[in-house]
């Protein structure tokens, strides 16, 4: 008997130390949630482009404005999991938000809403060259349904990737 609850007692242990709360916590159904520069250099002098897939929001990393002006400009769809497209009619009602902070003081310096329309648009910001920045995109005011996520692409004109 006591070596049937000491054995039971050495299982627990090993799967307990196994799992770690933290890290399920953090992980919390965002494993498709990413941005990434995908420009062929690691510094970049005039423009970035870059790949997202949101079912909430991600932030890159921070970038460096070499001019007064940052113009961010983007375009996405919704997708299902499996990578097919979210029919054209319900993809049009989604919408994303690009907000440009400043890595600074955390600062919202301008935004702008796009939809999920495959359509390229953007804005142009003011700036403090020299300073960093990044961007942070979510979803905005739409609900995606389960195995959802807004994928799209965009650039970046008028940084250096840190």
């Amino acid at each position: 008997m006591k070596k049937n609850v000491i054995s039971l007692a050495a299982v627990l242990f090993l799967i307990l130390s196994c799992f770690n709360p933290i890290t399920a916590l953090a992980n919390d159904n965002n494993e498709h949630n990413y941005f990434q520069f995908t420009t062929a250099v690691t510094r970049m002098d005039n423009d970035g482009t870059f790949e997202f897939e949101i079912e909430k929001w991600v932030k890159s990393d921070n970038f460096k404005a070499t001019s007064n002006k940052i113009t961010v400009q983007t375009k996405a769809l919704v997708h299902y999991e499996n990578g097919n497209i979210v029919n054209n009619y319900k993809s049009n009602n989604v919408k994303f938000k690009v907000e440009l902070i400043s890595s600074h003081n955390q600062k919202v310096v301008g935004s702008y809403v796009g939809k999920c329309d495959n359509i390229k648009g953007g804005l142009q910001f003011d700036v403090e060259k020299g300073k960093q920045y990044h961007l942070k995109i979510s979803v905005y005011q739409s609900s995606l349904g389960p195995y959802e996520s807004i994928k799209g692409s965009g650039e970046v004109y008028y940084v250096e990737v840190l």
